[in-house]
């Protein structure tokens, strides 16, 4: 009998990869200067324990430097279900926009190097989208830990015309002043109204040319 039983001498490693969501909370942990928890501990003892920390923390520094959750209420199970479907569809939704828009970006940055000015430094244009562009994903890295932790002042909006954010908007090219323009027209209210359509009983049967062919 010949077993497949490794060989102790050898040297053998074992990966293991670490989720997203394990990866986030052992950040969280570090952050709190948590000391490395053991391996039996429950999760309700571990997120208990986080909960009494950062309410020392937050208790040390003023209200508004943290700010006031923008959800405050309570769901039962279902209702986080519900909104686990509502957040997957929105992430579809979203997805499908972004590859949209990048798509469009990709599209326009290779028209430009049609241009003749462009044919010589076109190594050049990759070089310098390429960097960008690698900075842009496709799948949005937004989930409900997000909605959990915005806070109450996302729900502030602020006008475009507002001078607190104008004053990072303005340019020259908003001061010039176009003068007037011509007439292009193309007013619904101007257009002609469409002949009526030959009654059925006028049209000519088959659509073929008149007259029969004579001799010649």
């Amino acid at each position: 009998v010949r077993s497949n039983k490794p060989d102790p001498s050898s040297n053998m490693e074992v990966t293991l990869q670490e989720s997203s969501t394990a990866a986030d909370l052992k950040n969280l942990l570090i952050a709190l200067t948590f000391p490395k928890p053991p391996a039996n501990i429950t999760p309700e003892i571990l997120f208990g324990k986080v909960l009494v920390k950062m309410k020392e923390i937050t208790g040390k520094v003023t209200p508004a430097r943290v700010g006031k959750p923008i959800f405050t209420g309570v769901l039962s199970d279902k209702q986080w279900h519900q909104i686990q479907e509502l957040q997957t569809e929105l992430h579809k939704e979203y997805r499908m926009r972004r590859e949209m828009l990048l798509k469009r970006l990709d599209v326009t940055i290779q028209s430009f190097q049609w241009s003749e000015r462009l044919k010589n430094q076109q190594d050049r244009v990759v070089a310098v989208y390429g960097n960008k562009r690698n900075a842009m994903k496709v799948e949005p890295n937004v989930d409900l830990a997000d909605l959990l932790a915005a806070r109450d002042d996302l729900a502030i909006l602020e006008k475009t015309s507002n001078a607190s954010v104008r004053k990072n908007t303005q340019s020259s090219i908003n001061k010039v002043m176009i003068g007037m323009v011509p007439d292009r027209g193309g007013r619904p209210s101007e257009q002609q109204a469409p002949p009526p359509e030959m009654p059925s009983w006028q049209q000519r049967p088959g659509g073929g040319g008149g007259g029969g062919g004579g001799r010649g």
